[in-house]
């Protein structure tokens, strides 16, 4: 199983398929992931209001 799009709701099913070798991790990861929201309080709005 390849992983996609999905809420953060969802990641500790995803945790859980990654770590019985179910998925595969993901080659590409958003920057917006990568970016300390405590930094940019917009990308921090961003990532809380996403669905």
């Amino acid at each position: 199983m390849m992983g996609g799009k999905c809420s953060l709701e969802y990641a500790p099913v995803v945790n859980e398929l990654l770590n019985q070798g179910l998925a595969i991790p993901s080659k590409y990861k958003s920057l917006s992931l990568q970016l300390d929201p405590v930094i940019d309080p917009t990308i921090d709005f961003i990532l809380k209001n996403l669905k």
